[in-house]
């Protein structure tokens, strides 16, 4: 079992993005937000996002995506 403790959601996003072999411009154009957006969520840059509300609602939809 691998321990995800360490690791930051943007992070662990990123890597299941990575293991299903999606592109993160895939992924931008699928939550429907701009790339510099998207690198923003992947590298755990919340306040590029606006609001936590946003940042969880984007957060929950990469999620289920992945």
């Amino acid at each position: 079992m691998n321990d995800t403790s360490d690791r930051s959601p943007g992070r662990r996003l990123r890597e299941a993005r990575e293991r299903m072999n999606l592109t993160a411009a895939r992924v931008a154009e699928q939550l429907r937000l701009e790339p510099h957006r998207f690198a923003a969520l992947e590298a755990d840059r919340f306040e590029e996002l606006g609001a936590a509300v946003y940042v969880r609602g984007h957060l929950r939809k990469y999620a289920e995506l992945v």
